[in-house]
């Protein structure tokens, strides 16, 4: 139990890593100063 509940806090992780990329890239694509 303690492994899924490591490995899903990864899995977490790993999601707010991309979704922050995403919305970064949206960011500088906008040209928002």
């Amino acid at each position: 139990m303690k492994a899924w509940k490591t490995s899903g806090l990864i899995v977490l992780l790993v999601w707010i890593a991309i979704a922050a990329i995403i919305w970064f890239r949206n960011v500088d694509g906008a040209g928002v100063a």
